[in-house]
């Protein structure tokens, strides 16, 4: 506003009534044409509106005073321009909704009444609600007109804007412009009770939201306005809210329909960039009842089409989820644990889940009752009354059936120590056996059915089922004479529990073992007598100097075969002795000096091996062998003789193999270098 001093203006000695939603500069130029003068642009700087400047600048007191209106009523009519966006006829609306540079106008209101309608100027309405008709911008001479350079009904060049055509219009297509229209003029049609809680300019940015949703998502709000143009998306955002919730959950419908599996388990995702802005958008995620109550809907929605985090697909249906790792808590167990179990016993898990591992909530109950039916290795030890590595036989040997084990051994190992995860896995307290309910009471029940007591055996001569074992027969042997009748039970100890009470005959056990027993030693048993380690004889084997009876697991040395390898070979150990030294490296390079070396082998018998009556021969007839005090020393002795420099051991690379059960551990590798 000018603040003009009106004491000083005469009004116009015309005047003409003021309308309800004419406003001010449009009053002032039909005033001004009604005086018989075309000087609009004149006037207009006169009252405050430089040259192309909005016409919104004009003073309104003074447009007032000249015109003869109604201040009030004029500024109620006309657009206050505020810095959060424009007031008019009462409604607040953006600014982006509002323009007074460029004229549209409906020819059929124009010929009606000849003034302008200031809801004309709101962007959002494209259609005249009163007439079915869109607004026109453009006369006879097909260009745009601007506020303030001509007359009400004709332009400079005397077109007649009354006279312009302009297209029809549905009533269904113009519903969401004579919603706005009727709000702006306060008649009351078309009341919109969600719409209504809401100021307009809110309103009208809520549905334009909601039009891009549907038809343009993945395109900016400019180019969806490009498009489609803003009366199109906001005839899709108010049939969305027409009949609402019905229709706002038709468009929901076809946001979900337009997403993968893996989008759903988000509302984000889901919903887009239509609930992004409802959360984030200054202005309406706090004090917008409209948002507030899409956003209520969009929750019904997501809850009611499992669009959550844990959401699964069960036999073509939606489900809400159950993280594995929650049932893992509850049974006391890893997740890997109960991932497998879940597995082996066939219940459903979606493995593939964005966030973790689900199972369908109706199998939830179900798997935790099976689970939690299944007998631990402490439970079966205690009812079977065994050590934990005879219920593991037991469960290898197929007489406990289990349902998962602590870890796979036909897992292949990674590396020559073994799979190191497995190891720790079997150390944590939940890693167990899970064994099928009943399979330990079953299995001892048909045990003591093949008790036969047998009045002439003598209670000393009882002994425990396992006692065989120490007649050269391992306890799955035992364990299979007793089921197949061979080696028959006798008597149930009642003070023993479990296995440890069922009894055998100690004569009777002695005659059958006989017959079971196998001929020669033992690997373990043989490797000492031959003056070895086990894992020396094992190489022996390897090399062919030894052929042992048997095959598998079942190899055994003789009488025989050990006499024959001692008249054949001798240890350097042995030759140590012999020679009154200490230590092999003496041994080997004495004999090195005198022309004997050791027999071509590999693996840990190598270089201390030799033919007996070569090493022999050549260890008698030799002088003692000199010993020196350090490698200085000898290598002196040797150059002085002519002797080659080499040393008297080849290194080994020393690789520990904790796969073995022996003792020794070094897993030793010859190779070919020398140091």
């Amino acid at each position: 506003m000018t603040g003009v001093d009106t004491t000083s203006r005469r009004p116009f000695p015309l005047q003409v009534a003021h309308q309800a939603d004419e406003p001010a500069h449009a009053l002032l130029l039909r005033t001004v044409a009604h005086n018989g003068s075309s000087s609009f642009r004149r006037v207009l700087r006169n009252c405050g509106v430089p040259s192309n400047h909005s016409v919104a600048k004009a003073d309104l007191m003074l447009v007032a005073h000249l015109c003869g209106a109604d201040e009030e009523m004029l500024r109620h009519a006309t657009a206050q321009r505020l810095d959060e966006g424009v007031e008019l006829l009462g409604q607040w609306l953006r600014s982006e909704y509002f323009s007074e540079m460029w004229r549209r106008w409906c020819p059929a209101c124009l010929a009606e009444e000849p003034y302008h309608r200031v809801w004309w100027d709101v962007t959002t309405v494209t259609a005249c609600p009163f007439h079915g008709v869109e607004l026109v911008n453009r006369c006879g001479c097909d260009k745009p007109l601007r506020h303030g350079e001509h007359a009400m009904t004709h332009c400079r060049l005397t077109h007649d804007l009354r006279e312009v055509e302009a297209c029809s219009v549905s009533a269904v297509d113009a519903e969401v412009d004579s919603y706005v229209v009727h709000r702006l003029l306060g008649t009351g049609q078309h009341p919109h009770p969600l719409l209504d809680s809401t100021s307009l300019g809110k309103a009208l940015h809520v549905m334009e939201r909601l039009g891009r949703s549907l038809l343009a998502e993945t395109m900016t709000v400019d180019q969806a306005r490009r498009a489609f143009g803003i009366g199109q998306l906001l005839r899709a955002g108010y049939r969305a809210l027409a009949e609402f919730p019905v229709n706002l959950d038709q468009l929901l419908d076809e946001l979900v329909s337009r997403r993968t599996e893996a989008d759903r388990t988000s509302t984000i995702r889901t919903y887009g960039s239509l609930l992004r802005w409802l959360r984030n958008e200054p202005g309406i995620r706090s004090d917008c009842p409209l948002a507030s109550a899409i956003r209520q809907e969009i929750d019904r929605h997501a809850e009611k089409n499992f669009i959550v985090p844990h959401r699964i697909v069960v036999d073509g249906a939606p489900a809400v989820g159950v993280p594995m790792g929650v049932i893992a808590s509850q049974l006391g167990m890893n997740v890997e644990l109960s991932m497998r179990l879940a597995k082996t016993l066939d219940y459903p898990v979606a493995s593939d889940h964005p966030i973790g591992n689900m199972m369908p909530p109706a199998v939830v109950g179900p798997y935790l009752e099976r689970v939690r039916s299944l007998e631990t290795m402490d439970a079966v030890m205690q009812i079977l009354g065994v050590r934990r590595q005879i219920a593991i036989e037991l469960a290898d040997l197929g007489h406990l059936a289990y349902v998962c084990r602590p870890f796979d051994r036909n897992k292949p190992a990674k590396g020559k120590r073994g799979d190191k995860r497995d190891r720790r896995l079997r150390d944590a307290q939940w890693n167990n056996w899970y064994f099928e309910p009943g399979t330990a009471s079953a299995f001892l029940d048909g045990l003591r059915s093949l008790v036969r007591p047998d009045v002439s055996v003598a209670p000393e001569d009882l002994v425990n089922m396992y006692w065989p074992t120490k007649m050269f027969a391992t306890r799955a042997e035992v364990l299979r004479l007793v089921l197949d009748g061979t080696l028959p039970l006798r008597a149930i100890d009642q003070q023993a529990s479990g296995m440890s009470g069922l009894m055998v005959s100690r004569s009777e056990a002695q005659r059958i073992m006989k017959l079971e027993r196998r001929d020669g030693y033992p690997l373990r048993e043989a490797a000492p007598m031959m003056g070895m380690n086990y894992n020396q004889l094992r190489s022996c084997i390897s090399n062919e100097l030894v052929v042992p009876v048997g095959e598998g697991t079942n190899l055994s040395i003789t009488q025989a075969m050990i006499d024959a390898f001692k008249a054949t070979y001798i240890r350097t150990a042995e030759l140590s002795s012999m020679l009154g030294v200490k230590g092999p490296r003496v041994v080997i390079r004495h004999l090195s000096e005198n022309g004997v070396d050791p027999i071509e082998t590999t693996g840990e018998i190598a270089l201390t091996l030799y033919r007996r009556e070569e090493a022999v021969r050549a260890a008698l007839r030799s002088p003692r062998p000199k010993v020196f005090k350090n490698s200085t020393e000898r290598l002196r002795h040797q150059n002085a003789l002519g002797l080659p420099l080499a040393p008297s051991f080849k290194h080994h690379a020393i690789r520990p193999d904790w796969n073995k059960r022996s003792k020794d551990r070094s897993g030793r590798v010859r190779t070919t270098d020398c140091k």
